[in-house]
């Protein structure tokens, strides 16, 4: 089952849709691939896309000041991907960890409670249909990605460090990727644990499990 921590899988310099900030937000969204079926605890709709959220945020756990026991680090939601991606959109991750993890928490949050209101009649397929769609091709992970622990941590580290975001890497030439930037980056950041390097399908396995890297990626 697909495990996502949060979508960023929003579209750059995008603009909200004059019709509402929700079709905004839903149209520069990418769909998910998850392909199971189940019930929103949030909405309460079936859907055949659901996904798993983390209540306390992975990538949250080695912010300072917030200390998890295995307990809530394993607690989750299981969502449908339009809620999923809202409640990521209104909320960062060191806020859900700290005020919000539970659906009844969830629930006071003025912003989860106005789209609770305006999606309540449309169905999850239909909102689907307002987001971008996802190539099968594009969320394929590759074969091999023996170090991805490692290296995964090292990226919640690095996005921690800089805001929920990742630093500003350009390749150095037209052959060369943003993720080989970043893992270049990676390698001079955490010599001892990364020392060995970061091949480019282990650190694509990576980012591929947290949505919220995935526009940075792209």
């Amino acid at each position: 089952m697909t495990s996502v921590a949060g979508p960023s899988a929003i579209a750059s310099g995008a603009e909200f849709d004059r019709k509402g900030p929700w079709i905004g937000m839903l149209s520069v969204t990418l769909d998910t691939p998850a392909k199971h079926y189940g019930t929103c605890d949030l909405c309460r709709k079936e859907t055949e896309s659901i996904t798993k959220h983390h209540l306390y945020p992975r990538a949250a756990a080695a912010a300072s000041g917030l200390s998890f026991t295995p307990e809530q680090e394993k607690s989750i939601a299981m969502m449908c991907w339009p809620c999923h991606c809202i409640v990521h959109r209104l909320l960062r991750a060191p806020v859900l960890a700290r005020f919000y993890h539970s659906i009844d928490t969830l629930k006071t949050h003025s912003g989860i409670k106005a789209w609770l209101k305006w999606s309540q009649s449309l169905s999850t397929q239909h909102l689907r249909s307002l987001m971008i769609s996802r190539p099968d091709a594009l969320i394929k992970p590759p074969k091999t990605y023996k170090s991805t622990p490692k290296i995964q941590r090292a990226l919640d580290e690095i996005w921690l460090q800089n805001n929920d975001t990742f630093p500003k890497l350009e390749p150095t030439s037209k052959k060369r990727t943003r993720a080989w930037a970043l893992g270049r980056h990676m390698k001079k950041t955490f010599p001892a644990t990364l020392g060995g390097g970061v091949g480019k399908p282990q650190l694509e396995a990576a980012m591929k499990t947290r949505v919220e890297y995935g526009e940075w990626l792209e």
